[in-house]
């Protein structure tokens, strides 16, 4: 019960029972010690009952409740006997089925909420409010507890019952008690007459009139049920609840031992079983009289239906009737006597003449309050003013007039308000006027806080702490009326604050459960205070309470990562658990706290070292298989699973191939499975050219016999303190047998390898992981037979004392994560690879070139043959042969000695290939062409390495191979080399052209060089290269010198002259550009793509050098690098032009290099340093207009036919998106006609005053696949000197005429000069039409669809002067 309920239950009206000694054998039959315990359930069970207010107006009480004690003894329970009853009841709730709820989200909670009984949860609670609530006794500061009636049972067994009662009737006059003076003696007396047929077999009538005389006497028949002699229905057991409710304290006041001093702290349990709360007896726990009852008798069991009947009807009838209406009266009587007086117009005006008309303050002040002798108490004499007004306002509440109630309480207030000895009177009336706010008000947050706070003080003021505890109960059960759970919660905190351990507990736990029940629920307050209520139990010694509450907090604290909280829990639980004695239980919790926690370092080797002690501790009571699946727990080391790997190689610094990295890897072994369809090398083996990417490698991982698997981790140390791990190992089984056992820590002797049947496993002495340190550890298994080895785990020694075993754990990625079993197929015996590389530089450079060698190394018992390599970055590095050693990187020309300069032509592949995938040469054979590396052989391969980017770039280098004699197209093996390149700048390059104002054919290029490298030392320009299909580089004057020093951070600017001679007669058809236009209109025309068969393109390769000798570009090395820079810088400028394509997509539309290309290559040196190398320009392109004729060439294809058809819409947005990147220009159109006008600078006038001067205009088409149609019209006009006469143009001004395809012609004009002066002849109008030829739209490549031309109208940008004389 709790709430309003439970609050008019505990504050209902008292009835003192006084009972003879021969009910004493009628309470026998029935198993219940006393008259007064039979009584109190039926207290509880009466139905409404109407009573009438102070105005005469009925109140129906439903539920009524009425409270009985023993009249004989009604003195104060002194508050030690109470702490001793409620030490010895709260331990009697630590069985492990008490629990609370593990919640961690609102959520959580509004489902459980929906069907949880919450006051179910803490009945240890509800008996230690029932204890203070109820049994606390009289008091004399407030009147709930005194009697308000006093109930006289007389067994119809008695000789006299008449004497009898006139014997009580005396009695109950002269109590110790009333001789205090608080306790009023004239109440209401009743009788209660009980007749037992048994025992009264002859009883009179008459006896009950003989009663009346002296008091209402009401008759009940009981023990009919015995008398019959059958059982009939069984009655309820009532008295379970109830009887264990007061068994404690009445155990405590019929002990002898009263004088020994009470703890308010529960003393430490050896037992926490007990008999379940309805089945406690009085005898069971309690030294009752000797007739006390035995276990397994049935309390009522003499009572009958009827008897229950009869005895519910004298308490609603007879005994409640009379009560209430002796309280109504009472009522009504001090109202119209006291109340109303003290509330009157003469009392007011009596205490204003004593102020102001000679009283003093002591007179005003005086009042009825006494001292006890013996216990130095303040108190009011029962017919004092000031008691009848508490006792009014208490009757008032009893019948539940609160609002008259809660008048008279703030009218008796004032009565206690002036004195510090009435302190506790005070109390009491501000508890009561807080109890009455709350009933009263429809939303009492917040009014009834005042009093509450007052009452609570004024009673820890008057040393009296029970009340003020039961004035924060009792607020906090009406408070639950209105849902202010929170509320209640902070009232059980602010009293949760003094010494004693356990009612701050019991408080701070039900303040959790406030938190959980508030709206909205607050989770994380009910878990923190449900811990701190752990923590008051332990220190009261309530160790079950303690674990029971820190384990609820343990589980909702264990998943957020609050290291702090969950360690103290941990540790305190796994203490309590020694303490108790489970150390298994003890152990587990400890485990948890050898982790990564906010501890100090301090901490962390406090909780290792109670490990090691309990362990030592558990190992000798557990079985071995139990100690070793519970150390197979621990978390430190912590082994990260996702690292896990296992390989037949280590990369080349020994550490370990990260996981994220093994993506990158399997793709480039992909790319080298893929070129093998289309690889044309002469050193590919058959079985590999024939192997498709389906037949890649099969499923696990392979080792051959003889060849040592590396199996790698990473661990690490958690904690704050080092870790010594010993004799790590690992445990594997062979074809599923069982794992060899074997114990290296089991012998003193430092062991570094177990040798076995079928296989061999490396053991590491010695581990030291030092504080939060992350480690690798490096372990190898050398298999010796065919066969799979399953990787179990690892076992080592933890701190020199704990054997553990860790298994592996590792998982796929995603969702559906399953486990990965971790085997090693053992195959015959295989090729295994070994490489160094010797004179491998960590930094370069910008462009430096040097030379390094890698040794291949055949260390398994087979040759291998078909070696392949696939490098990460193509454009650093380039692999030779056996013969190609001796080749110098940068070897010197033979062509035009004693010469600065160089041309070469070049045939070069013009087809977009990967360029990273090389097969290497191998020592040939009488018996294979092919090239094999025997087994125990070794082989030399020069490889350049060339710093193409600045940067720390990681170079992944994979090898590729197979047996000689495989028969399996699936079965290669593959090695893998990576290693970090520092590359450091060296000179910035930057160009620029500009058109020639002399030649259509011509460009001006400007190079800007700036030395940025951090050296010390000056830089040398060697050579400077151009390389293209048309173009060619010079120097603009021929005796001009190239100057080669460039101190560090110098500026140059170099200047040349980029021509291309007359252009022979080309097939448009096999232009590169015209090429991948026929490729993409297929591509946006759905038409099925055909392989870009572009033929070789002749390259022109022309060099200046800055001394007398030029570097030859087309040797191995230096051929290799620049073609491999261009690849790259064309795959990025393509995907950066159009990025929805794809490689193969690039590979199928796209040629290396366009007919006007041009790329720069820079050769630079340091002498001193022995340093050379290049830079490349790449990308430079000459032409005026797009590359691509995209606009033109799609123009006469409508929208639909673009669109194409497609099924799903996203299939169409993307081709959509495709269409819209590729016939979007990449650069502005613009026209590929050039003008320039030839003349004399200086011409003179003749004697006739004027001058004609011959003009020549050269007019040239450069572009690749336009005819130009124009209309040249000549302008007269000066824009030099606007003053100065306009000088005409004579004869034919306007010249139409067609140009084809890099076509140039010259017309000529004449200007007449008749005045001195300089004059601007660059004066004219182009008026250009482009169309494509005939020959190329008539072509059978072509498609038929109507292709417009461009139109553009030009004039000079740029000046020609002339002077006259």
């Amino acid at each position: 019960m709790e709430g309003k309920d439970f609050l008019l239950q505990v504050t209902a009206p008292v009835v003192g029972i006084m009972s003879c000694s021969r009910m004493n054998k009628i309470m026998d039959k029935n198993y219940i010690p006393d008259v007064v315990e039979f009584m109190r359930p039926f207290g509880l069970r009466i139905n409404t009952v109407t009573t009438q207010d102070v105005n005469g107006a009925n109140i129906d009480l439903n539920p009524c409740f009425l409270r009985f004690v023993d009249y004989r003894k009604l003195d104060p329970i002194p508050e030690q006997s109470l702490n001793t009853a409620i030490n010895q009841a709260i331990p009697q709730f630590s069985q492990a089925s008490y629990k609370l709820p593990e919640l961690r989200t609102r959520a959580q909670v509004e489902t459980y909420r929906q069907d949880a009984v919450f006051e179910h949860l803490t009945p240890w609670y509800h008996q230690y409010r029932a204890l203070i609530s109820n049994y606390m006794g009289v008091s004399e500061h407030e009147t709930f507890n005194h009697p308000v009636a006093c109930l006289f049972v007389i067994s119809t067994a008695d000789p006299n019952p008449f004497q009898t009662l006139k014997d009580m009737l005396v009695e109950s006059t002269s109590i110790p008690i009333l001789k205090k003076g608080y306790l009023d003696p004239n109440i209401l007396k009743l009788c209660l007459l009980v007749n037992d047929p048994e025992e009264a077999p002859n009883f009179n009538l008459d006896v009950l009139s003989q009663l009346n005389e002296l008091t209402p006497t009401h008759l009940i028949n009981i023990n009919n049920s015995k008398k019959s002699g059958t059982q009939g229905a069984v009655v309820p057991d009532i008295w379970g609840s109830c009887m264990a409710e007061y068994s404690p304290l009445k155990a405590t006041l019929s002990s002898n031992n009263l004088l020994i001093q009470v703890p308010t702290e529960s003393p430490k349990l050896e037992n926490d079983i007990i008999p379940d709360l309805e089945r406690r007896k009085s005898d069971e726990i309690f030294h009752f009289r000797a007739r006390a009852n035995s276990l397994g008798q049935i309390r009522g069991s003499c009572l009958s239906q009827k008897d229950f009947a009869s005895i519910d009807t004298f308490m609603k009838d007879f005994l409640a009737t009379r009560v209430f209406q002796q309280i109504s009266s009472q009522i009504r009587l001090w109202e119209r006597d006291v109340a109303s007086a003290r509330r009157g117009i003469s009392g007011r005006l009596f205490k204003v003449g004593l102020k102001y008309f000679g009283g003093s303050k002591s007179s005003t002040s005086q009042s009825n309050s006494f001292t006890d002798t013996e216990t130095k108490t303040v108190m009011f004499p029962y017919n004092s003013p000031e008691m009848i007004m508490r006792k009014l306002g208490d009757y008032a509440f009893m019948i539940r007039d609160v609002k008259y109630a809660l008048t008279i309480y703030d009218s008796a207030k004032k009565d206690f308000s002036t004195n510090e000895k009435f302190a506790k009177f005070f109390a009491g009336i501000q508890e009561m006027l807080a109890i009455s706010t709350i009933i009263l008000s429809d939303h009492p947050r917040g009014t009834y806080e005042t009093y509450h706070e007052a009452a609570v003080q004024a009673y820890l003021d008057s040393k009296v702490p029970l009340y003020a505890t039961r004035t924060t109960m009792w607020t906090v059960e009406l408070m639950k009326e209105y849902e202010a759970y929170h509320e209640g919660a902070v009232s059980f905190i602010k009293m949760a604050k003094d010494d004693s351990d356990l009612k701050c507990a019991l408080f701070i736990e039900q303040a959790a459960i406030c938190f959980l029940r508030s709206y909205p629920p607050m989770p994380r307050r009910y878990a923190f205070h449900v811990f701190l209520s752990g923590y008051r139990y332990s220190k009261c010694g309530l160790e079950a309470f303690a674990k029971r509450n820190y384990e609820t907090a343990l589980s909702i604290y264990g998943d957020l990562g609050w290291t702090l909280i969950s360690d103290h829990i941990n540790f305190t639980l796994g203490k309590k658990a020694m303490t108790l004695g489970s150390l298994e239980l003890a152990v587990d919790y400890f485990i948890k706290l050898l982790g990564k926690s906010r501890q100090s370092q301090a901490v962390h080797r406090a909780y290792l070292s109670e490990f090691l002690y309990l362990y030592q501790q558990f190992a000798i009571v557990v079985e071995p298989e139990v100690l070793t699946k519970k150390m197979g727990l621990l978390p430190i080391p912590q082994l990260k699973d996702s690292s896990i790997h296992i390989s037949t190689q280590l990369v080349d610094d020994g550490s370990v191939v990260p996981e994220e990295e093994n993506l990158i890897w399997e793709s480039m072994e992909r790319d080298i499975l893929n070129s093998f369809t289309v690889s044309s090398s002469k050193y590919v083996p058959k079985s590999m050219l024939n192997r498709g990417i389906e037949k890649s490698k099969s499923s696990g991982i392979e080792c051959a016999v003889g060849e040592p698997a590396h199996i790698t981790f990473e661990w690490s140390n958690p904690m704050q303190v080092p870790i010594p791990v010993n004799n790590i190992h690992l445990e594997c089984t062979f074809n599923d047998e069982p794992p060899p056992k074997s114990e290296p820590w089991s012998t003193n002797e430092i062991i570094t390898k177990m040798e076995y049947p079928h296989f061999d496993i490396e053991v590491l002495p010695d581990i030291a992981l030092d504080a939060s340190e992350k480690k690798i550890v490096h372990l190898k298994l050398y298999p010796k037979t065919e066969g799979k080895i399953k990787l179990l785990g690892i076992r080592y020694l933890l701190c020199g004392i704990i054997p553990t075993y860790r298994a592996f754990k590792k998982q796929t990625l995603g969702k559906d994560a399953k486990d990965i079993e971790l085997v090693l197929t053992i195959t015959p015996p295989m090729p295994v690879l070994d490489l160094t590389f010797h004179n491998l530089p960590v930094e370069m450079l910008c462009g430096q070139v040097c030379q390094a060698t890698l040794e291949l190394n055949n260390k398994g018992g087979k040759g291998l043959e078909g070696l392949f390599v696939k490098v990460s970055h193509p454009s650093f590095c380039h692999f030779g042969d056996g013969t190609s050693a001796e080749i110098s990187e940068y070897s010197p020309t033979s062509r035009n000695p004693g010469s600065n300069t160089d041309s070469q032509i070049l045939e070069a592949s013009n087809m977009l290939l990967d360029d990273s995938i090389n097969a290497l040469k191998l020592p040939v054979s009488e018996n294979n062409s092919i090239g094999v590396l025997d087994a125990a052989m070794t082989t030399l391969i020069p490889v350049w390495i060339r710093a193409d980017q600045p940067g720390k770039h990681n170079i992944k280098i994979l090898f590729m191979y197979q047996a000689t004699d495989t028969q399996e197209k699936g079965n290669y093996r593959t090695l893998r080399f990576s290693r970090t390149l520092d590359v450091q700048a060296s000179l910035r390059v930057a160009s620029f052209t500009r058109p020639s104002l002399t030649s259509t054919k011509e460009f001006i290029l400007g190079v800007e060089l700036t030395n940025i490298a951090n050296v010390p030392e000056e830089i040398v320009l060697r050579q400077i290269t151009s390389i293209s299909p048309l173009w060619n580089i010079s120097k603009i004057e021929e005796e001009e010198v190239i100057s080669s020093h460039m101190p560090p951070n110098q500026l140059r600017y170099l200047y040349f002259k980029v021509s291309k001679k007359d252009h022979e007669s080309v097939d448009l058809l096999s232009t590169p550009e015209f090429m991948t236009t026929l490729a993409l209109e297929r591509l946006v025309l759905m038409e099925d793509p055909r392989p870009m068969n572009a033929p070789p393109i002749p390259l022109k390769v022309t060099s200046i050098s800055s001394d007398l000798g030029t570097s030859d570009c087309l040797s191995g090395p230096l051929r290799e690098f620049l073609n491999s820079s261009r690849t790259l810088a064309r795959y990025r400028l393509i995907h950066q032009q159009y990025p929805t394509l794809s490689i193969p997509q690039i590979n199928e539309l796209f040629t290396l290099y366009w007919s006007d290309d041009l790329d720069l290559a820079i050769f630079y040196e340091i002498p001193t340093s022995n340093i050379r190398g290049h830079l490349m320009v790449t990308g430079v392109n000459l032409s005026l207009e797009p590359p691509l004729p995209i606009t033109d060439w799609f123009s006469g294809l409508d929208s639909k036919t673009l669109a194409g058809r497609a099924l799903f819409e996203r299939t169409f947005r993307e081709r959509k998106e495709l269409i819209a990147s590729l016939l979007k220009p990449k650069m502005a159109e613009s026209s590929p006609i050039r003008v320039i006008i030839k003349a004399d600078k200086e011409v003179t006038l003749g004697e006739n005053g004027h001058c004609i001067v011959p003009i020549t205009i050269n007019i040239g088409n450069t572009s690749w696949m336009h005819v130009a149609d124009y209309e040249l019209d000549l302008i007269s006009q000066n824009n030099v000197q606007p003053t100065a006469p306009i000088f005409p143009w004579i004869g034919q001004t306007k010249f139409i005429g067609n140009l084809k395809p890099h076509e140039t012609v010259d017309v000529f004009a004449e200007a007449l000069f008749t005045e001195y002066g300089v004059y601007d002849i660059n004066q004219w109008k182009l008026t250009t039409k482009l169309s494509f030829p005939k020959s190329l739209l008539e072509s059978d490549a072509v498609s038929k669809t109507v292709r417009t031309g461009s139109q553009f109208i030009q004039q000079p940008t740029a000046v020609e002067i002339i002077q006259v004389k």
